[in-house]
């Protein structure tokens, strides 16, 4: 169990994934029903747990999110990731897809700074190289009223709302505009950042990108769901980035009020496991298309039915990842998002056994991989079909000098494993 770590200055809670926190703090009514709505209330997995002892104190159990909450009455409760090592940002940039080309100066974020810090930074950098290629204009039909005939009469509106001798026409044109949906999310996910981060620097850039936004854009909280009908061209593909940035911002926060002044509640955690999938999701991409040979293809959540035949209902495997060599499959594996602790945890049996089913079924090797704990849970054991099944570290807490041999640390050493496996076959 973690020591209490409360700063009565701020009023914050530090916590990092799968940690436990005894505080003294008493919660307001106001407080646990904005705990109950948003916090355990919301779809899937309960990203902080939150129970009280005799005394009325409060407990604050973190699972595998990382984010951040700001009670209504109550502490600003902050989750960080620990396998991340020093390289927080990197890890979160590389997960997003962001290519390096797009980011004018590499900014690293060191051990101690926050998700939230990391993900405004990120963010930052990339409002940064939208508008210096300059906001995005679409043609918008707009339908008005105007004293002079423009663009095309709406005759059916004007014979039902004008007199006999009108004054006004019913107009309908298309318009050139930067107020789109998607600046209008990129404005939105600047004021939710900027509520949230604890860096001043990074509060000053993000209220300068906001003032910048609202000069063009109208201020209005998008929902995640808006952006799923949006069509990138060649016209504004440079939009790609950002909007990988902002979609998750939208679709995981909750902000109770972003106007100047108010002293909002807000929250925001992401899923550690959902980013290290990506992560292994992009590495894997990138070694299938620098392999010698070309045939070889990376597919993420695969799905199968060629283990159990009959009955209902059907059951489906659908490991993280399988790499196939013209549709022949290599290896299969499965990422597990694992928080390394000062004393060794044995790899969960339930692990094993769902990685012996994804072998059995694809008929190939199996490759379970965890980020970097110490050399305490790589090992490799031998399947009763002949395959192996290898226990794996990806190196997510090594040291480098920039973004760029980080991840190019990354890869090798997941495409070294890969080749000893297929060389093994």
């Amino acid at each position: 169990m973690a020591t209490e770590q409360l700063n009565t200055e701020s009023n914050t809670v530090e916590l990092s994934e799968h940690d436990r926190v005894e505080t003294d703090i008493l919660l307001t009514d106001t407080d646990r029903r904005f705990i109950a709505t948003h916090i355990e209330g919301t779809n899937g997995p309960t990203p902080l747990k939150i129970s009280y002892d005799s005394d009325g104190g409060t407990i604050f159990k973190s699972q595998k999110f990382v984010g951040i909450v700001s009670l209504p009455d109550g502490p600003t409760v902050r989750i960080q990731p620990k396998a991340a090592g020093d390289n927080l940002f990197y890890l979160l940039r590389y997960s997003q897809g962001i290519d390096p080309q797009t980011v004018d100066q590499d900014v690293q974020l060191r051990g101690g700074d926050s998700f939230i810090d990391a993900l405004a930074a990120l963010f930052c950098q990339e409002v940064q190289t939208i508008l210096h290629r300059g906001l995005h204009s679409e043609y918008e039909r707009v339908e008005t009223r105007e004293p002079q005939l423009r663009g095309q009469l709406d005759v059916h509106t004007q014979i039902q709302r004008q007199h006999p001798f009108p004054t006004k026409f019913e107009c309908v044109y298309d318009e050139l505009t930067k107020d789109t949906v998607a600046n209008q999310a990129i404005l939105y996910a600047t004021s939710v950042l900027q509520r949230m981060t604890a860096d001043e620097s990074l509060k000053r850039d993000l209220r300068w990108y906001n003032q910048r936004l609202q000069k063009e854009v109208t201020f209005r909280p998008v929902r995640s769901v808006e952006l799923e009908g949006l069509s990138l061209n060649r016209l504004n593909e440079y939009y790609t980035d950002i909007l990988r940035i902002v979609r998750p911002i939208l679709q995981n926060s909750y902000v109770d009020s972003l106007h100047d002044g108010d002293v909002s509640s807000f929250s925001l955690f992401m899923n550690m496991s959902h980013i290290f999938e990506a992560v292994i999701g992009r590495a894997l991409e990138r070694i299938a298309q620098n392999a010698d040979d070309p045939q070889w293809a990376a597919y993420e959540q695969k799905k199968t039915t060629s283990l159990l035949h009959g009955g209902n209902p059907p059951v489906t495997l659908k490991p993280d990842f399988v790499l196939e060599d013209s549709q022949r499959p290599l290896v299969v594996g499965d990422s597990k998002w694992k928080t390394p602790t000062s004393k060794s945890k044995p790899i969960r049996n339930s692990d094993l056994y769902q990685m012996v089913s994804y072998c059995i079924a694809h008929n190939t090797p199996g490759l379970l991989i965890y980020p970097e704990q110490g050399g305490h849970v790589e090992t490799s054991y031998t399947i009763e079909s002949g395959h192996s099944l290898d226990v794996y570290e990806l190196p997510t807490g090594q040291q480098t000098d920039s973004y760029e041999a980080y991840t190019n640390q990354l890869e090798r050493s997941l495409e070294t494993k890969i080749n000893s496996l297929v060389e093994a076959m």
